[in-house]
């Protein structure tokens, strides 16, 4: 599944490095941070999530931007997260949020940046709930992935998820690794840069046909009250 939002953010940095062999997915590397932000109720309210791009996508998505720091610089990053986060919207921004198992949407992102470190790209942004839910009645997990496996995204080593508000609600943020599969795993390392691994879910999700292949690879992060 080819992705507008990839488009938007260029592609082509592929022909620019020394890449991994071409029939191999994951194709961009993004380093990940999130914090649950809860609310005066103790639910949470919002999902704040920063992206860290490799340094050959993040080299590339710079290549329009004025290198040196100043107006004109914040403004062409204004604009590219803008870009970005309205053709991540119809992908749901990469986010499958759970409460109790059912998938809930979210409203649309807000507080947009992108952020120029002289080496790595980072785009941060947060996506409130459209209830906040509490997470000391209900099972709240949520996984980032993009669905095709296209991108691999995975949590900054040593970076726990954070929790901003939650004091008094007993809360904690653990990550789980995935099972991986290694059908998947090695169909992964045979898809081109166009393909997909649709043909092949119905064997690799016989118990659940409704996920992608790219949930097979993510870390979820599960939320646990006492």
């Amino acid at each position: 599944m080819r992705l507008k939002w990839l488009i938007v953010l260029g592609l082509a940095l592929l022909q620019l490095a020394a890449p991994p062999p071409a029939a191999a997915h994951p194709h961009v590397w993004i380093d990940l941070r999130s914090k649950l932000v809860f609310d005066g109720a103790g639910r949470i309210a919002a999902l704040r999530i920063d992206w860290l791009f490799d340094e050959f996508y993040s080299a590339y998505a710079m290549e329009t931007v004025p290198r040196t720091k100043g107006p004109k610089q914040d403004a062409a990053l204004a604009t590219l997260a803008r870009g970005n986060l309205e053709s991540l919207a119809e992908y749901g921004y990469f986010v499958d949020l759970r409460v109790d198992g059912a998938r809930v949407p979210t409203l649309p992102a807000k507080d947009g940046r992108n952020v120029w470190d002289g080496r790595r790209l980072t785009m941060s942004f947060t996506l409130p709930l459209k209830e906040p839910v509490d997470p000391r009645t209900a099972r709240v997990e949520f996984a980032v992935y993009d669905p095709s496996y296209y991108i691999e995204i995975l949590y900054l080593k040593g970076d726990p998820v954070g929790l901003v508000n939650s004091a008094g609600t007993g809360c904690a943020a653990r990550v789980v690794q995935p099972d991986l599969n290694a059908e998947a795993t090695n169909l992964a390392g045979t898809l081109g840069r166009d393909e997909t691994a649709t043909a092949t879910l119905g064997k690799l999700f016989s118990s659940d046909p409704g996920k992608s292949f790219g949930a097979l690879f993510a870390e979820t992060t599960i939320v646990e009250c006492r």
